[in-house]
């Protein structure tokens, strides 16, 4: 089912995004969250306020790796979907083949509709995502 998939896709990109994400949380300063809470702010306010806007970045790279990922994954969806309402895109691309014949052309143009969502994705989140790799390439 489309829901299995979905967990199974889950429990293998979020170990690789959590340890990822790590090393952005403890990049944030104590002494930022020590201002908040002096400044009267509430745990809740200090992490939407505070803490979430300065993480924007690393969920925004996280969460990219997290989709491209789940979005090209091939051998897991292969293996575990049966029925043609619960295929991914690529298993759905991969019916452009047979065995003696590769129709090129159409497997070009679903190809090419393959890669737009990413485009646009990726387009909605790029200064979250340079900023992102900018933060985790510089010590400070």
């Amino acid at each position: 089912t489309k829901i299995g998939l979905a967990i199974a896709h889950l429990s293998i990109s979020m170990p690789l995004v959590t340890w990822m994400a790590k090393g952005y949380f403890k990049g944030i300063p104590k002494e930022i969250e020590e201002a908040a809470v002096m400044d009267g702010c509430s745990t809740l306010q200090t992490m939407l306020y505070i803490i979430v806007p300065l993480l924007r970045p690393a969920l925004a790279a996280t969460g990219i790796y997290a989709f491209i990922s789940s979005w090209n994954e091939f051998a897991l969806a292969n293996v575990l979907t049966r029925s043609m309402t619960s295929r991914t895109v690529p298993i759905a691309l991969n019916e452009f083949s047979s065995f003696f014949k590769v129709d090129w052309g159409d497997t070009m143009a679903a190809a090419m509709l393959i890669t737009i969502p990413i485009i646009v994705v990726f387009m909605l989140v790029q200064k979250q995502f340079v900023e992102g790799l900018a933060n985790g390439a510089v010590k400070g």
